[in-house]
């Protein structure tokens, strides 16, 4: 059986894991007086986003995801799983703000591989991150640390005889994006 190479994906997960590792790192409690005191505890954020065939076949695509967040604070917002494999910055848009984090370096060559489900193909990342701050209502966010998962999965046609095409002409059905990031974070 061949290899797969998610070609959506490898530039994706990078900043996808990034992104989801801050929308993880988001902090916030719903005190803003400039005399709280620091208080440091878990976020997680958690995401997916369905694909047509069409986005799903394109090595360009880079999805935004909706996210929620729970934990600290409570929010929705969105993150764009775009970038490439590289350490970075990257920023989680949400309702009441946006938080900052720096990711580590990701692997763009990740093999998709089958999940048992159907013609299921999917490749997981998990990166690290650290928060390096925010806007808007997490302003007052700092120094949190995390591990965001993200995941691209896809869906191959099948044959005739019912097996799944894996031929590297083969054409995915469908997709998806998802994350699930927890991290610590402080907020004063």
């Amino acid at each position: 059986m061949n290899k797969l190479t998610m070609g959506f994906a490898t530039c994706g997960i990078a900043a996808a894991a990034g992104l989801s590792l801050a929308a993880c790192s988001s902090g916030g409690s719903s005190s803003s007086s400039s005399s709280s005191v620091p208080v440091t505890g878990t976020e997680t954020f958690n995401g997916t986003e369905h694909l047509t065939a069409a986005e799903t076949a394109s090595t360009n695509y880079n999805p935004t995801v909706p996210l929620t967040a729970s934990g600290m604070f409570s929010d929705t917002g969105s993150i764009s799983l775009s970038g490439g494999n590289g350490a970075g910055p990257a920023t989680i848009a949400l309702k009441n703000g946006d938080i900052k984090v720096q990711h580590a370096k990701t692997n763009a060559n990740l093999q998709a591989k089958p999940t048992g489900v159907g013609c299921i193909y999917a490749a997981t990342q998990a990166v690290n991150y650290t928060v390096t701050g925010g806007t808007g209502s997490y302003s007052n966010v700092t120094g949190g640390k995390g591990v965001a998962t993200v995941t691209f999965g896809f869906t191959l046609p099948k044959l005739s005889n019912g097996s799944c095409n894996t031929s590297s002409s083969a054409t995915p059905t469908a997709g998806y994006a998802t994350f699930h990031a927890v991290g610590s974070l402080t907020r004063s």
